[in-house]
């Protein structure tokens, strides 16, 4: 979608600092051990992960773009983790949007 150039140049500064701040969170955080957003998963991983306390090892496919908050569990040992790049295309109406992000695969254990 198009807007005029003053909205086009706003969306793309908004990005921009969506970017950095991110990216400033991401290195300067550790997952589940800092005060931000980064410190637990969402409440719906929250109450899955007590469905696979039996299991001996949980594969995890992560689709989205982060630093795994809600795809490694705490208290969990990555076993192996693997990541590919996947470009998608999205239709939509008469514009055609693309998506690139790494998929994330990640086989872990329970730590004893």
């Amino acid at each position: 979608m198009r807007f005029n150039g003053k909205m086009d140049s706003r969306i793309s500064r908004i990005r921009q600092n969506e970017k950095k701040s991110h990216t400033e969170v991401y290195t300067k955080e550790k997952l589940y051990d800092s005060n931000t957003w980064l410190r637990k998963p969402i409440k719906t991983v929250e109450e899955l992960v007590p469905l696979f306390a039996d299991y001996e090892e949980v594969r995890i496919l992560d689709l989205g773009a982060g630093v795994g908050r809600n795809s490694i569990f705490k208290d969990w040992k990555i076993l192996k983790k693997n990541v590919v790049q996947q470009n998608y295309e999205i239709p939509r109406e008469n514009i055609r949007s693309s998506l690139s992000t790494n998929v994330v695969t990640f086989v872990a254990r329970k730590n004893n």
